[in-house]
């Protein structure tokens, strides 16, 4: 199986940490680029009310996924960063489509309440609707 692109979703859990691993230990096989994906969900009244904090965590979501770009490029492998606004599953089967994404990385969180049931949905849909394989990777 030739992956060419992976795209691998991020955010600031420790789930995501394990799917940055299990990209890169995945794109080491096939030399694949890693496309590092963060959605931020900013509503307009959010940034009507905040005005500025949306550029500053653009700011810091480039900067974060910059740290995991520089996990990848020591692994040799090349990437590209992608933040955009948007509902996060969305987000991520765009980018998917846009870049011919051979497989999409999420990590699966192990949490219960709401944020199991928002998390879940976003890796729900992500399954549901790609057009490429997906692999969820849990944490060890």
């Amino acid at each position: 199986m030739k992956l060419d692109t992976i795209v691998v979703a991020l955010d600031t859990t420790e789930y995501s940490a394990a799917a940055l691993t299990g990209a890169i230990d995945l794109a080491r096989l096939g030399r694949s680029l890693l496309v590092l994906v963060r959605a931020l969900e900013v509503t307009d009244e959010f940034e009507s009310e905040a005005p500025g904090l949306t550029e500053r965590l653009e700011a810091k979501a480039r900067s974060e996924l910059g740290e995991a770009a520089a996990q990848a490029s020591a692994a040799g492998l090349s990437t590209r960063i992608e933040v955009r606004r948007g509902e996060a599953s969305q987000v991520i089967l765009d980018i998917a489509a846009e870049c011919k994404a051979d497989m999409i990385v999420l990590g699966r969180l192990e949490v219960t309440g709401l944020k199991l049931v928002l998390r879940r949905n976003v890796v729900a849909r992500v399954i549901r609707q790609a057009t490429c394989k997906v692999l969820v990777v849990p944490t060890v």
